[in-house]
């Protein structure tokens, strides 16, 4: 495993006013993370600390209220402001980021591969070679070819969230956010899934910073980072597991 730092966040602090409330509410402060390169980290905490949030901070989908984040050696937030445009940011999350959601978020009038291929075709790369792509991809998650003509809801749970982690692998990405990928399975797929997902982060040498609620499944990860509650403040901080 390499040693350098892929994904590094700095004095991140985040708030949320809740509907009809006059002041907002604190979800944490002064946070500071790293992971380092070709790691799978898992990320876990009771629900409501803030996981989802830091994870989708880390990626970029939200804005934290302060605090610096950087991919490499771009720097994606500084003081809590987005440092590239949306067009730039755009172009960078499709280049460099796969993600994987408890829901898949597939494409229901798509079938599965075109869910598949949509993230080559948005980076320029021909139909042709996109299927050529997918279809080894498709082998690579345990599905059959025979299902790529049918639709997301024609296939089971298990195998809608595999076509999802063939989407968010099918153009290589070096860094993955997965937010509860397995929050939608029974125990043995949700321990297929991870199987899966180390299996390929080693192949492929990714990055994964994952989310879950479930202790059973980070045991074969590199590392947990885990949300604890300050006595004092009440405040969560990051204690590295």
């Amino acid at each position: 495993m390499n040693l350098e730092i892929k994904l590094y966040g700095k004095n991140l602090s985040k708030s949320f006013r809740k509907k009809n409330a006059e002041q907002s509410s604190l979800i944490f402060a002064d946070m500071d993370l790293s992971i380092k390169t070709g790691s799978f980290m898992g990320l876990m905490g009771e629900s409501g600390c803030g996981k989802s949030t830091l994870l989708k901070i880390m990626a970029g989908l939200e804005t934290p209220d302060s605090g610096s984040v950087k991919v490499d050696e771009q720097v994606i937030f500084k003081d809590g402001k987005m440092q590239l445009n949306e067009a730039k940011f755009a172009k960078f999350r499709r280049e460099h980021f796969g993600f994987i959601f408890q829901s898949h978020q597939l494409i229901p009038e798509l079938t599965v591969l075109e869910n598949i291929i949509l993230p080559l075709q948005l980076n320029g790369l021909s139909r042709k070679k996109a299927k050529k792509r997918a279809e080894e991809m498709l082998s690579h998650v345990s599905l059959l070819n025979e299902l790529q003509d049918s639709f997301p809801q024609e296939i089971s749970v298990g195998q809608q969230q595999r076509v999802g982690i063939a989407r968010a692998l099918i153009h290589q990405p070096s860094l993955i956010f997965a937010d509860e990928p397995t929050a939608s399975l029974d125990p043995e797929n949700s321990e297929g899934v991870v199987d899966l997902l180390l299996g390929l982060q080693e192949e492929y040498d990714s990055t994964i910073l994952m989310v879950t609620h479930t202790p059973e499944l980070v045991s074969g990860l590199d590392g947990v980072l885990k949300f604890v509650a300050a006595e004092q403040s009440g405040n969560y901080r990051l204690e590295l597991n």
